[in-house]
């Protein structure tokens, strides 16, 4: 079956489930229904996970897709959410349109000079979005994190995570994550 909006299963269940006056009501129309529930209410989600060090990164004042180290891609539903590795990008199909998607991206940064700024912001279809977040350097062998959570209305287009500083940096990137979710709406936001 398919990820529907919640009005749509609605509507199904609506028109598929009459009173049954005329025993209209079949196990087909049944399992089509149920099964339209289940790929509806757990949403698929896509993350592109490194564990593996970006060693002496350059950080510019543009803003650059975050530098990850060797990517490992998970993506239990390829069809609706694709992640790439390569570019450390998550692409969302055009099935997915309107509905509403969850993103958290969280890394860890090292050797980043005391009170240097790194800023972190989400881009999707290479355009930024309002959902930022900023980590300060505390000095070598003093890690710091960062955490950026957004919400987003998918169009079917890539979604990354660009970095830039104020003033050029070296870093090194620890452990960095994005993982996006598809978010269970009423209707096409």
């Amino acid at each position: 079956m398919t990820m529907k909006f919640l009005n749509d299963v609605r509507a199904e269940i609506t028109s598929l489930f009459a009173d049954n006056v005329a025993g209209a009501i079949t196990a087909a129309s049944l399992r089509q229904v149920v099964n339209d529930i289940v790929d509806s209410a757990a949403p698929p989600d896509c993350a592109i996970l490194s564990t593996a060090s970006a060693v002496g990164q350059a950080v510019g004042t543009a803003k650059a897709i975050v530098p990850m180290g060797a990517a490992i891609s998970s993506n239990p539903i390829p069809a609706i959410l694709s992640g790439d590795a390569s570019t450390r990008r998550v692409t969302m199909s055009v099935a997915t349109s309107g509905f509403l998607c969850s993103i958290v991206f969280e890394a860890t940064v090292d050797n980043l000079s005391n009170n240097q700024v790194l800023e972190f912001q989400v881009f999707q279809n290479g355009v930024a979005t309002r959902w930022t977040a900023e980590c300060v350097g505390r000095g070598a062998g003093r890690p710091s994190s960062i955490d950026l959570v957004g919400r987003l209305v998918s169009n079917g287009t890539p979604i990354d995570v660009r970095v830039s500083s104020p003033t050029a940096t070296n870093c090194d990137f620890i452990t960095c994550s994005l993982v996006v979710q598809l978010i269970p709406t009423n209707a096409p936001l």
